[in-house]
Parts: C-alpha cells; structure tokens; sequence
C-alpha cells in the first residue's frame, strides 16, 4: 500500500511542475506586423500596457484574463501562456515575446 501512494504522489507532482523557460522571442506569427486589435479580437485583450520610448506600447496578455467566455468554459487554466506584444506608435505588433510558454500559447500565436 505504501508503494502505491509513494508512485501516485511521484506521478501527482511531475504533472503537475511547470517548467519554465527564460524568455524567448517569437519569429513567426499571424499577428506579427498586424494591427494589435487583431491579436485582442481572437484572443482577448491585453491586461497591461506600459508605454515605450518610440510613442508605442509594451502590451502584455495572459491566455487565463480577458477572454472570459473561454475562461468559464475551461477548467484547466493553469498553466497559462504569458506573452509580451511591443507595439510601435500606430499600433502595429513589432515583436511578440513568450513570458511564460504552454501549449496555449501556440494557439494565441497560430
């Protein structure tokens, strides 16, 4: 009995570690060069926007806030996808950068 509580807590706690990888680039993307209203229409919208020294923006999303309709339907919304998207003054995403990397975020990033 012990032996099998000790493999069902082993197992219980590699699912559920996250490991989390430094901070990554992304080179392609649907929303890269688009208009950032684009990426919040099919993802929902960013939580925090913090303002650049070329008139843009430094936007940051997470894939479990702003879409509240995907949130109430999902229960497993940890782990989440992280993503930081830098706009320049017209708003257009000039580089999209992973935060926190799941597999949701291949999803928001088609």
């Amino acid at each position: 009995m012990k032996k099998i509580i000790l493999i069902i807590t082993i197992f219980l706690t590699g699912c559920a570690t996250n490991y989390s990888v430094a901070p990554q680039d992304v080179t392609k993307s649907l929303y890269l060069n688009k208009h950032l209203s684009k990426f919040e229409m099919d993802n929902g919208f960013c939580y925090k926007r913090e303002p650049l020294a070329n008139g843009g923006y430094k936007n940051y999303w997470r894939s479990d806030k702003g879409n509240i309709l995907a949130n109430a339907l999902s229960w497993d919304s940890y782990p989440y996808c992280e993503l930081e998207l830098d706009t320049n003054k017209a708003g257009i995403v000039e580089r999209i950068k992973i935060l926190e990397d799941d597999i949701k975020c291949a999803y928001a990033l088609k």
